[in-house]
């Protein structure tokens, strides 16, 4: 999802929610942001290759924009952020 634009990352997330079973899960697995954007440095030094070079829609997303767009497509999200290197695991659940 990091190499796509916020609108087209709710647009997936919309269409899988729409495609799974009752009870489906969608599973996001990535280098997270702070909630508040303020770091790590990690995804501040990784967004610029996204930005410039992958595609320039996409950067290193925050745990919350993934949360806001999961929710907004219809999935019930659960925060896994006890991994290391700034990484994370969200899942959602139709």
């Amino acid at each position: 999802m990091t190499i796509w634009s916020p609108q087209t990352n709710l647009a997936l997330l919309r269409r899988t929610y729409d495609a799974l079973p009752v009870d489906g899960k969608v599973i996001v697995f990535n280098m997270m942001g702070n909630d508040d954007d303020t770091g790590p440095l990690s995804t501040a030094l990784g967004s610029p290759y996204f930005q410039a070079i992958a595609t320039g829609d996409g950067m290193l997303y925050s745990w919350a924009d993934y949360e806001a767009w999961m929710s907004e497509a219809g999935f019930k999200v659960e925060r896994y952020d006890k991994m290391p290197l700034s990484h994370g695991i969200l899942i959602g659940t139709k």
